[in-house]
């Protein structure tokens, strides 16, 4: 939802800015640095320690902004909030049309709601417990799976059909894992 989110804004402030009083070309240029920033941002925070200051700096050209933000606690949020700050100036300044503007804030303020459900997701404890119980479970099952079969089928078939067995339920249970932790498979 965050991407889509995103450049339905970018593309909303571009076709304003096509109209005769629509905002000019640095103001829709500085909110796309913005929004870039804010999903380079948020894909950091989302990382533990993966902090990319040059991507902030890049963006961003006011180096005094750049600095702001890059120490900001939240850079999502101190992103989001530069962004709302230009939208507000240029719907007061006449540029944008009040509509558009309260779109924008909309589409702002679902940033917002976006990034606090992520960063829940991602400071949400996983029970340990819960995760070694089904492996220890899952580990039976598939030790004792051969003593069940051994007296009915050939051990070659006995042997395939427990490797068979133990490769999707393992398998699944990585799946599991990597469901639990989503945001460390972000590219």
């Amino acid at each position: 939802h965050i991407v889509p989110r995103c450049q339905s804004l970018a593309a909303r402030l571009a076709v304003a800015h096509g109209r005769p009083a629509g905002p000019d070309a640095a103001s829709v240029t500085r909110a796309c640095r913005y929004l870039a920033a804010f999903v380079w941002s948020l894909r950091d925070t989302l990382r533990d320690g993966d902090d990319r200051d040059d991507i902030v700096r890049l963006l961003i050209e006011d180096p005094t902004e750049a600095g702001w933000v890059a120490s900001s606690p939240s850079r999502p949020a101190a992103l989001l909030r530069q962004l709302r700050s230009l939208l507000v100036k240029e719907t007061a300044a006449g540029r944008l049309d009040s509509n558009e503007g309260f779109s924008s804030d909309t589409d702002i303020t679902a940033l917002m709601d976006y990034t606090g459900v992520c960063l829940r997701i991602f400071s949400s404890p996983i029970p340990p417990t819960m995760s070694r119980h089904g492996i220890r479970s899952l580990s039976l099952w598939i030790l004792a799976l051969p003593v069940v079969l051994a007296g009915s089928l050939p051990a070659s078939v006995v042997a395939v059909w427990t490797a068979t067995t133990a490769f999707v339920y393992l398998g699944i249970d990585e799946l599991g894992v990597q469901v639990e932790q989503p945001f460390s498979l972000m590219p």
